[in-house]
Order: C-alpha cells, then sequence, then structure tokens
C-alpha cells in the first residue's frame, strides 16, 4: 500500500500565495495528497491588501473554490487572526477536514457552498470570535461533523439550507454565546444531530422549515438560554427528537405546524422558563410524546394539532405547570397522562373530542389518567369535560368488573343516556316507547267499541300518552276512560291483563326516560 504524502505547512502556504489557478492545477496532478496548515498564524504569511482609498484595507484569507485533493486537510491549531475567512465553494474529497482548536477572529468566516464530500469535518475547541459564521448551502457526506467545545462569542451561525446526508453532526458542550444558530431550510437525510450538553447565553436557535429524514434529534441536557428556538414548520420523520433534562430560558419555544412521524418525542426531565411552548397545528403521526417531570414556567399550547388521534401516548406525568396548559380544539384516542402533576392555573380542554377504544380502557392505569382529567376539569368549572370523564372513567371501572347486576345497570345507563350527557338517545326512545305501545294498544281495541278506526287510533294515543305522563292531574281522565276503550263498555267491564301490564311496563320506562331527559338537561345548563 502506497503511503499518502503530505504537503507540509511551509510548502502549503507558497502553493496557497501563488492563487487559485496553480492550486487547483496542482490538486489535479495530485488527486491523493494531505495537506497540512497545522498552527500557521496566518496573518504573517498574507498580508492585508490596500485600496486606493489608503483607509481602506482588506484583510481576507482566501480559499474560495479552491479544490482539495483526497486525503487529510489538517488547519488544525491555526490562527486565521482577524481576518475574514472564505472557503466559499471549495471542494474536499474523502478524508479528515480539520480546524480543531482553530481561531477565527474575522468578522466573516465564509463556508457558503462548500461541498465536503464524505470527509470527517472537524471543528472541535475552534473559536469564532467573529460576527458571522456561515455554512449556508454547504454539503456534508456520511462522515462525522464535529462541532463539540466549539466557542462563539456573538453573530450568527448559520447552516441554512444545508445538506447532511447520513453525517453524523454534533455541537456537543459546544458553548454558544449570544451567537444565533440557525438551520432554516436545512436537509438532514439519514444523519445523527446531537447538542448533548450545548450552552447557549441569550442567541436564538432556529430550525423553522428543516427537514429531519430517518434522522434522530438530540438535544439533551442543553441549556438554550434566554433566546427563541423555534421548529416552526419543521418536519420529522419516524425518529427520535429528544430534549431530555434540556433547560429553555426566557424565549419561547415554538414547533407551530412542525410535523411529527412514527417517532419518540421526549421532554423528559425539561425546564421551560417564562416563554410559551407552542405546539399549535402541529401534526402527528403514530408519536408518543414525552414530558414526564417537566417544568414549565410559561404557558404550555397544544391547541389544533393535526392528526392528534393517531398519538399513540401523550404523558405529562410529574409535571409542573405554572400558566396555562392548553388542549383544546383537538381530537384524542389515546388518554393525555397528567397524573401527579401540579397546575397553578387553568387547564383549557374545550372543543377537544375524546374517543377511546376497548383497548386503550383496558390499560391498568387508564381509570387513573382519566380520573386526573376529570379533576382538573371540576377544578376549572368545565361541567361538561367533567361529565364526559366521568363517563370515561365508569367505562374503564365497567371493563375491569364482573358482569352482575350493578355491571348490568351501568351498561343500561351508558347505552341509554351517555351517562346523562345525551338528551337525543332518551328522547328517540321515549318517542318510539311510545309509539309502538299506542300501536298495541291500538290492536287491543275491544271489536265492539262504538268509536271510528281513526278516533279509535287518536284515543289510544292519548292513552299511551297519560302513561308517559301519568304524573299530570289530566292524565286521570283519560285513563279513566280506558275502560270504554277496551272492553264491551258494560258495567262489570275490567280492562284486560295484557294491557294493564303493558301500560305499567311503559309507564315504567317512561318514568325512566323523562328522568335521563331531565338529568341531561340539567348537565348541560349546570352553572
Amino acid at each position: 500500500m502506497t503511503e499518502i504524502k503530505t504537503l507540509q505547512p511551509d510548502e502549503a502556504i507558497e502553493l496557497l500565495k501563488k492563487g487559485r489557478t496553480e492550486w487547483n492545477l496542482w490538486v489535479r496532478m495530485n488527486p491523493e495528497h494531505n495537506i497540512s496548515f497545522e498552527g500557521v498564524n496566518f496573518p504573517t504569511f498574507i498580508k492585508p491588501v490596500w485600496k486606493s482609498n489608503p483607509t481602506q484595507v482588506i484583510k481576507e484569507i482566501n480559499f474560495q473554490e479552491y479544490e482539495f485533493p483526497k486525503g487529510d486537510i489538517l488547519f488544525t491549531r491555526a490562527n486565521f487572526g482577524d481576518y475574514n475567512v472564505s472557503f466559499s465553494g471549495a471542494k474536499f474529497r474523502a478524508g479528515q477536514v480539520s480546524f480543531e482548536y482553530s481561531i477565527f477572529n474575522g468578522p466573516q468566516i465564509n463556508f457558503t457552498g462548500t461541498r465536503f464530500g464524505d470527509s470527517h469535518v472537524i471543528f472541535s475547541g475552534a473559536q469564532f470570535g467573529g460576527r458571522n459564521v456561515s455554512f449556508n448551502d454547504a454539503q456534508f457526506g456520511e462522515g462525522n461533523i464535529i462541532f463539540s467545545r466549539v466557542s462563539i462569542k456573538k453573530g450568527n451561525l448559520s447552516f441554512d439550507d444545508a445538506e447532511f446526508n447520513k453525517s453524523k453532526l454534533s455541537f456537543g458542550a459546544a458553548r454558544l454565546g449570544e451567537a444565533d444558530i440557525t438551520f432554516i431550510n436545512a436537509t438532514f437525510e439519514k444523519a445523527t444531530i446531537n447538542f448533548w450538553g450545548a450552552k447557549s447565553e441569550k442567541g436564538n436557535t432556529l430550525f423553522p422549515h428543516a427537514k429531519f429524514k430517518q434522522s434522530p434529534a438530540l438535544f439533551d441536557e442543553m441549556e438554550f438560554g434566554d433566546g427563541i428556538v423555534s421548529f416552526v414548520d419543521a418536519e420529522f420523520e419516524d425518529e427520535t427528537i429528544r430534549f431530555q433534562r434540556t433547560k429553555f430560558g426566557k424565549g419561547g419555544v415554538s414547533f407551530v405546524g412542525a410535523k411529527f412521524g412514527k417517532g419518540e418525542i421526549s421532554f423528559a426531565g425539561a425546564k421551560f422558563g417564562e416563554g410559551d411552548l407552542a405546539f399549535e397545528e402541529a401534526k402527528f403521526g403514530e408519536s408518543k410524546i414525552d414530558f414526564i417531570g417537566a417544568e414549565f414556567r410559561g404557558r404550555v399550547i397544544f391547541s389544533d394539532l393535526l392528526s392528534s388521534e393517531k398519538i399513540k401516548q401523550f404523558s405529562f406525568r410529574g409535571a409542573s405547570f405554572n400558566k396555562s396548559l392548553e388542549l383544546n380544539g383537538n381530537r384524542f384516542s389515546c388518554i393525555p397522562d397528567l397524573t401527579n402533576t401540579k397546575i397553578n392555573n387553568q387547564i383549557v380542554l374545550r372543543d377537544s373530542e375524546w374517543e377511546f377504544s376497548y383497548e386503550t380502557l383496558k390499560d391498568p392505569q387508564a381509570s387513573s389518567k382519566i380520573n386526573r382529567l376529570k379533576e382538573l376539569a371540576e377544578a376549572n368549572k368545565d361541567h361538561s369535560s367533567a361529565l364526559m370523564f366521568h363517563a370515561h372513567e365508569m367505562r374503564c371501572k365497567r371493563k375491569h368488573s364482573n358482569k352482575n347486576g350493578a355491571w348490568l345497570i351501568d351498561f343500561l345507563f351508558d347505552k341509554f343516556s351517555n351517562y346523562g350527557q345525551s338528551v337525543a338517545t332518551p328522547s328517540w326512545w321515549l318517542f318510539w316507547t311510545y309509539y309502538l305501545s299506542t300501536l298495541i294498544y291500538f290492536k287491543q281495541v275491544h271489536s265492539e267499541n262504538s268509536l271510528t278506526e281513526y278516533a279509535s287510533f287518536l284515543a289510544c294515543a292519548l292513552f299511551s300518552a297519560s302513561q308517559v305522563f301519568s304524573f299530570l292531574p289530566s292524565t286521570k281522565s283519560v285513563q279513566n276512560r280506558a275502560i270504554q276503550l277496551f272492553t264491551d263498555g258494560s258495567k262489570d267491564a275490567v280492562i284486560p291483563d295484557s294491557i294493564q301490564a303493558l301500560a305499567i311496563t311503559q309507564n315504567f320506562i317512561s318514568v325512566i326516560l323523562i328522568f335521563l331527559i331531565i338529568l341531561a338537561l340539567r348537565n348541560r345548563f349546570r352553572i
């Protein structure tokens, strides 16, 4: 195996001074070569260029559109001073590109459009003291992209429209100062994103419209400081999104309009500052959402979620809320877990639908979860939601109870009135009880009755109505005329037992159904 030669720092500096054309020609003649600028102090070799105006001076180290051979390209511990640095449009091939512990104090550090190929790109321990560091539109391939322990004081570090294909991006323990970190419209394809232990003070962290395609994003134990954290309209495909034990400052955290697949979304143990956490109109697949033990000092908004019925697990167990929790406008098929939570403000549940399947209610923890939701609804004077959760709680208990007399009564209460919530269901049953009873009475009219067929039907209808509203005094006269309707009218005639049995049965059923209607109306208009 032939050993790859290395262009040493002194030789590399001399080649750089000859300009881009000579450099690229040398690279084409030496397609496999290591190049070392290790420890180079560039201001010593690259002098400022004075313009015609003597007050204007250009300090720039220019690798714009330079090509690099296959091999290790080393800028380890290089010092770029206060010069602008440009690698815009540069092309690297497979190998290692290292800026480890390099110093960039110039106002503009430009890697826009740089093609890193499948190289390992290392900026570990690098220091950026300027205003703007741009990796916009850069392309990273199948390699480690390491910004661990990087130090940035202020300004902007941007990866807008950058592409990461099978890359392993790491900002572990990075110190991001007051800089804004932006990945606007960046694309991650089968990549890994890791910000474990990174720390930001006041800068914003922005990932709007970023696309995570089969790419887990890990922000465990990161400190975001007081800037805004935005994943607005970001897309996550079927992979883990994790912010476990992460600390957020005063800035808002927004996932508004974001799209999630089947992966796990975990904020377990995270601490949020005064800013709002917003997931409004976010779209979820068969996700598992975990905020176990999280602390919220601002509002928590999960309103008007899209495809919320697909969520498989939604847990806030043990979390604490200083301001409101908003879950309105959703359709849940899983039971949000708010057990052991501490809520100091309002929980908003209005306009949400809760459709729990048989399998969901079979969960041993289902009853306690629903009971907690009922408690919170009652505490917020949301009577309709409290009644609805009570109904689900009773169904859940019924799933785990023996089928005895109490089980049957509970089952009938559910089916005939939805546990006192429905006016329509008992009204529907009351009407058909009345109508069918009328038909049966009409069939039993005595053949020697002097009334016409139409008059007999009306009399049966009135008699049936008197059984429905038997508690009204005016129905007594109607009931007294029944003997003329169902007998031959003789002095000793008695209403047949079958008619009396039907009347008693109808009366009993009607009283129960009317009670259920009154109960539902009372629950609906409860203050």
